[in-house]
C-alpha cells in the first residue's frame, strides 16, 4: 500500500509547463542542404545502430539533410491551471535526416522501413528547451537566433553554447550556422 504523496508546489521561476501544448501562428521553412555522407553515416551508427546492439541498423538515404526553421508565435499549455498563464514564442532550427532501418540478407542491404532521424533541435527559450528535453526526450539545445527578412528568411544565423572541450578550454557562444538567400 502506497502513501499519498504531497502535491507538487509550482512556484517562482517556472521553466516548464503542463502538456499537451497548443502552437499558434507558426511559420515553417525547410532547406535541403548537402552534408558529408560519411559523417552522417557515422552519426547514425553512433546514435541509432550501435546502441541497439545489432537488433536494428539505420542508414542515411542520401547526403542531403533537411534544415527546418520554425517560428512558433505562441506555445501554451492546454491544461489548467497553466492554460491561463500565457505563452512563449519559440524559434527553432532542426536537422532532419532521411534514413531507413535495414537488414542485411545474403550480402544485400534491404530496407525494412523509412524513418526521419532528428539529431539536433536548437531553440531560443528555456521553456521550450526543458519541456522538449525533460517531457518528450527531444534532443534540444539552447541557441541564439539572428534573422533578417520580412515574410521570408533572407538571412538566418544561429549561435549555440559549446566548444572544443579539454582541460584548458572554456565553453561559450559559437556560430553554428549561417544561411543566406540567393536569388537565381
Amino acid at each position: 500500500m502506497s502513501e499519498k504523496q504531497p502535491a507538487y508546489v509550482n512556484y517562482g521561476a517556472m521553466v516548464n509547463t503542463n502538456v499537451p501544448f497548443l502552437c499558434k501562428n507558426t511559420r515553417l521553412y525547410g532547406f535541403m542542404v548537402q552534408g558529408d555522407l560519411e559523417k552522417i553515416k557515422a552519426l547514425c551508427r553512433k546514435v541509432l545502430t550501435d546502441p541497439a546492439g545489432g537488433a536494428v541498423e539505420y542508414v542515411p538515404l542520401t547526403h542531403y539533410v533537411v534544415l527546418a526553421y520554425a517560428d512558433v508565435g505562441a506555445v501554451s499549455s492546454t491544461e489548467p491551471p497553466l492554460n491561463r498563464v500565457g505563452s512563449v514564442n519559440e524559434l527553432q532550427v532542426a536537422t532532419w535526416i532521411p534514413t531507413a532501418a535495414v537488414k542485411r540478407e545474403a550480402g544485400v542491404v534491404v530496407a525494412q522501413r523509412l524513418a526521419w532521424f532528428v539529431p539536433y533541435i536548437i531553440v531560443d527559450n528555456p521553456a521550450s528547451l526543458t519541456g522538449g528535453r525533460e517531457i518528450y526526450g527531444y534532443p534540444k539545445s539552447f541557441g541564439w537566433f539572428d534573422l533578417n527578412g520580412d515574410k521570408a528568411i533572407d538571412e538566418l544565423k544561429v549561435d549555440v553554447f559549446g566548444g572544443d572541450f579539454g582541460p584548458e578550454k572554456q565553453a561559450g557562444r559559437h556560430r553554428l550556422l549561417e544561411l543566406t538567400r540567393e536569388d537565381t
